[in-house]
C-alpha cells in the first residue's frame, strides 16, 4: 500500500496474509452464526408452535361459529319462510271465509241458486290454487336460477284485487283506478302479485282500524323514459311520523300480534328492489298513505 511521509516521499508498506487464515476466520464467523441461528431456532420454536395450536383452535373454533350461524340463518329463513306464507295466507283464507258464509247464507235464505254457487265454487277454486301459488313463489324467492316471464302491470293488479275483492267488499271499500293496459314488463309476476296484495291488506287494515267512513283505495299506473310508476293510495289516516322510517323494517308492526307479524311490507320492498330491481316508497298524502312503486 503506498504512503507519503510528511517530507513528501513516497514508500510502499507490504503485508503478507495467508489464505488458510482467511478461511479459518471465515469459517470461525460461519459457525458462530450458524450456533446464533440455531440458538435463536431453538428459542422461536415454542413460540411458533404455541402460535399455530392458538391459531388452529381459533380457526375451529370460527368453522364451528360458521356452521352454528349457517345453521341458525337456515333456521331463521324457514321460519321468515313459514310466516311469510302465513301472513300471504292471511287474505286468502279470509276471502275463503268469507265466500263460504255467502253460500251460507244462500242456503238459509233458501236462495239456492246453481249459477250463484257455481260462481262461489269457482272462486273458492281459485283461492286455493292462489295459497298454493303463494308457496311456490316463497319457494323460489331465494333461488338465483328462477324464470322471469313478460306481463302486464294491469293484469297482476287485477289478480290481486280478484284476490281482496270480497274483503273490499265486505269493509265497503271503494276501489278507484286509473290504469294503463298497455304497460308489460319482463319480471317475476307471481312474488309482484303477493307485494300488492300485501299493500292492499296493509292498506285495508289501516283503513278499517281509522274506523274510515267512505274507505277508498285508489290505484293509478303510467309509463315515462322507460319507467313504470304505481301509485296505490289508500285515505286511512296516514302513517305516525315516528313510524314511517320503520314501515319497511323486518317484524315492525302497529298492530296486535293476532292482526299481524309486521313483514308484509318488508317482503315487499325486499321483492320490489332486490328481485325486480325497483324501487318502492311510502309518503302520507291526501289524509292516507301512498305506497310509490318504480319498475
Amino acid at each position: 500500500m503506498p504512503r507519503l511521509t510528511k517530507s513528501g516521499k513516497w514508500y510502499v508498506v507490504g503485508a503478507d496474509i495467508e489464505i488458510s487464515h482467511i478461511k479459518k476466520e471465515l469459517n470461525k464467523v460461519l459457525i458462530e452464526n450458524i450456533i446464533g441461528f440455531l440458538v435463536f431456532i431453538g428459542i422461536l420454536l415454542p413460540f411458533v408452535y404455541r402460535y399455530n395450536t392458538l391459531k388452529k383452535k381459533e380457526q375451529e373454533s370460527e368453522l364451528k361459529k360458521q356452521e352454528q350461524l349457517q345453521e341458525r340463518n337456515k333456521l331463521a329463513q324457514m321460519g321468515e319462510m313459514i310466516g311469510n306464507i302465513s301472513h300471504q295466507w292471511r287474505q286468502p283464507l279470509n276471502e275463503l271465509n268469507s265466500v263460504v258464509m255467502d253460500i251460507e247464507n244462500e242456503i238459509d235464505e233458501s236462495r239456492i241458486d246453481k249459477n250463484t254457487i257455481n260462481e262461489k265454487l269457482i272462486k273458492i277454486e281459485d283461492l286455493t290454487e292462489h295459497m298454493s301459488m303463494t308457496i311456490s313463489d316463497f319457494n323460489n324467492f331465494f333461488k338465483k336460477d328462477k324464470q322471469q316471464e313478460k306481463f302486464f302491470i294491469c293484469e297482476a293488479i287485477e289478480q290481486a284485487l280478484y284476490i281482496c275483492k270480497n274483503t273490499c267488499k265486505q269493509n265497503n271499500i271503494t276501489i278507484k283506478k286509473d290504469i294503463q293496459d298497455d304497460i308489460s314488463i319482463v319480471s317475476f309476476k307471481g312474488e309482484f302479485i303477493q307485494s300488492l296484495i300485501a299493500i292492499f291488506q296493509n292498506a285495508k287494515d289501516a283503513m278499517k282500524s281509522n274506523d274510515i267512513q267512505n274507505p277508498t283505495l285508489t290505484i293509478t299506473t303510467k309509463q315515462k323514459d322507460n319507467k313504470i310508476y304505481i301509485s296505490i293510495l289508500d285515505n286511512g289516516g296516514g302513517i305516525e311520523n315516528e313510524n314511517i322510517e320503520q314501515i319497511f323494517e323486518p317484524y315492525f308492526t302497529t298492530k296486535f300480534k293476532s292482526q299481524g307479524v309486521g313483514i308484509g311490507l318488508y317482503m315487499t320492498k325486499m321483492i320490489i328492489e332486490k328481485n325486480m330491481k325497483g324501487e318502492l316508497s311510502v309518503s302520507n298524502k291526501n289524509g292516507g298513505a301512498e305506497l310509490n312503486i318504480i319498475l
